[in-house]
């Protein structure tokens, strides 16, 4: 049924993945000052000045689901996103890496859909920017924009 998606082939794949690792890469360390933050209020360096402040929006109502700290999934999603990309970059000439773009295209527009609705709650509902989550929002957007490329371009 989905074997369209997991038999074509890629657009710069290579590129694209590495890209994509060193992006993941630099959202795991943001994201791990995050749950650190978590655990130590206050560990931000962020100003809280007009519409930025990170307190609000870290350690507000909105920053966990069912219980699960934001953070830790935002941590858990770009980890899993640079492991994806890097061991397909590692092992490229191996067939059980073949489906790995297509599994971190899909990481990426999930992580991109749940970023955009947190990112509307910092703009609407929260009226604060966090500049750590927001820089997430911005580094899923960009790797999930790059994967969606490499898709459709390719054959």
């Amino acid at each position: 049924m989905f074997e369209f998606l997991t038999k074509r082939r890629i657009h710069n794949e290579a590129n694209i993945l590495l890209f994509t690792a060193i992006l993941s890469l630099l959202g795991v360390f943001i994201a791990g000052y995050l749950v650190y933050d978590h655990y130590n209020p206050g560990a931000l360096f962020c100003p809280e000045e007009g519409w930025i402040d990170c307190g609000a929006v870290t350690h507000g109502e909105y920053n966990n689901i069912f219980g699960i700290p934001l953070a830790h999934l935002g941590l858990v999603g770009m980890v899993l996103t640079f492991f994806f990309a890097a061991l397909r970059l590692k092992h490229w000439s191996r067939d059980y890496t073949e489906n790995f773009f297509v599994i971190v295209l899909v990481l990426s527009f999930l992580g991109a859909i749940f970023c955009w609705y947190l990112t509307y709650l910092e703009l609407f509902v929260i009226k604060s920017i966090c500049i750590y989550c927001f820089t997430e929002f911005i580094l899923i957007t960009i790797i999930f924009g790059a994967c969606l490329y490499g898709f459709l371009k390719g054959d």
